[in-house]
């Protein structure tokens, strides 16, 4: 038994640790704007991953990977913003001790535009104090029946993770993303726009913020979504 629970810990807790600190690592790197939508997606895979620990390892499998990074990674963001917008002072007197010179010898100074320093973006309150579950944990409360399902998820605000294994974009009452939950019955999500659901693609692991959750057709069904990333 103890080997059979070790199985599921030693395959996701370290790729979620490896997705992890490789998310920070981008988040650290400066003047790259696209490192930095790296590290945010690889942070969103390492949750995504962690989450997965706790489904098969229960929850101290994951636990450790999940809780760094959903606090340790906001203070990565938002101290590498604020490290990238800040001058560095005592610059320009550094390299004229080293010249052995003073200003008044290198001719007049030439004004330089102050920094611009950005603050940090707020964290967008349409996808806060949401529930985080996977399509395999949303897909299983299913498992007994539409009432069960419905008892524990119907009407909330949730934080669905999982993989795309099928896309309806033009379907005929909107778009549909299928989400794969292993032996479990699949978890479809509706009120993506066609744009956005366009632009996702099978196998690809993404995050959705959606407004309400049922089952519909007797398939478990989270409404209204969005992508969270």
């Amino acid at each position: 038994m103890n080997a059979v629970a070790a199985a599921p810990r030693a395959r996701w807790v370290p790729a979620a640790w490896l997705a992890l600190v490789a998310g920070w690592i981008c988040l650290l790197v400066p003047g790259m704007p696209l490192a930095r939508t790296i590290g945010l997606v690889l942070v969103a895979v390492a949750i995504v991953l962690a989450l997965m620990a706790i489904v098969r390892g229960g929850m101290r499998a994951g636990l450790a990977p999940l809780l760094a990074a959903l606090l340790v990674s906001p203070l990565v963001y938002f101290g590498a913003g604020m490290w990238r917008g800040g001058p560095v002072e005592g610059a320009g007197d550094a390299s004229t001790r080293a010249l052995g010179t003073s200003p008044s010898m290198t001719g007049p100074a030439t004004a330089r535009p102050a920094p611009v320093v950005t603050a940090p973006p707020a964290p967008r309150p349409d996808i806060a104090m949401r529930t985080t579950v996977t399509a395999v944990e949303f897909s299983g409360a299913y498992v007994d029946g539409a009432a069960a399902g419905d008892k524990q998820f119907k009407g909330q605000r949730l934080l669905l993770a999982g993989m795309v294994d099928r896309l309806d974009p033009d379907a005929a009452g909107g778009p549909v993303v299928t989400f794969n939950a292993g032996e479990l019955a699949p978890v479809q999500a509706l009120g993506l726009a066609r744009d956005t659901a366009a632009s996702l693609r099978v196998g690809q692991q993404v995050i959705l913020a959606c407004d309400g959750a049922a089952a519909v057709g007797g398939k478990p069904t989270v409404e209204h979504c969005k992508l969270a990333q």
